[in-house]
């Protein structure tokens, strides 16, 4: 049996994580079996669940590499990993194709950019061998129009220019704390 991966992608309010969540819930109610993971660094909501902003949440398996889900994965068909943008290792890249070559389906989710639009970790090496490619968008909270952008609203600057700024955020739905982030379209976007 031959395995697939897909890819769900866009920037941060997108929507990712609630169709990745509702994707396995219809897994789950076919009597299909799954695991999902999550990076460790992801605890916003729960250490134990993947939650979406709105609430929608699932049992995760909370890791800190990439081989840590290989090693829990066992023989379930369905493997989904939810904000692998921050497995800042290409080892998330073998990991997703060792699974699908062992004929799972796998669905990951993440963002594409980081705040200054460019590729987020690994997220384009799992596209260039992705079956399916899932573009989310969002609507810019400036003007309204269709937003691909992630705007980074606090100062907080990369160590060096080749490194992304890790910045959990996403908990301000539920009052956690103030917007770091917010979802803009490419003219309302401004970097520094």
């Amino acid at each position: 049996m031959a395995g697939s991966l897909e890819v769900i992608r866009g920037c941060m309010f997108s929507g990712k994580t609630e169709r990745l969540c509702r994707t396995l819930e219809r897994f789950r109610s076919a009597g299909q079996e799954y695991l999902a993971f999550k990076p460790k660094i992801d605890n916003r909501y729960s250490d134990s669940k993947i939650v979406s902003h709105n609430g929608i949440s699932i049992p995760a398996f909370s890791v800190e590499s990439p081989r840590e889900i290989l090693e829990n994965a066992d023989q379930v068909g369905i493997v989904a990993i939810d904000e692998v943008q921050f497995f800042l290792t290409k080892e998330i890249v073998g990991c997703v194709e060792m699974l699908v070559r062992e004929g799972r389906r796998v669905i990951v989710a993440g963002l594409d950019t980081d705040y200054r639009g460019s590729p987020f970790g690994f997220v384009g090496d799992l596209l260039a061998i992705a079956d399916r490619d899932t573009h989310l968008t969002s609507v810019c909270a400036v003007c309204g129009k269709t937003a691909t952008r992630t705007q980074l609203l606090v100062n907080k600057k990369p160590a060096s220019t080749g490194e992304p700024v890790i910045l959990v955020g996403g908990g301000e739905r539920f009052g956690i704390k103030k917007y770091e982030y917010q979802p803009r379209c490419r003219g309302c976007h401004t970097i520094g």
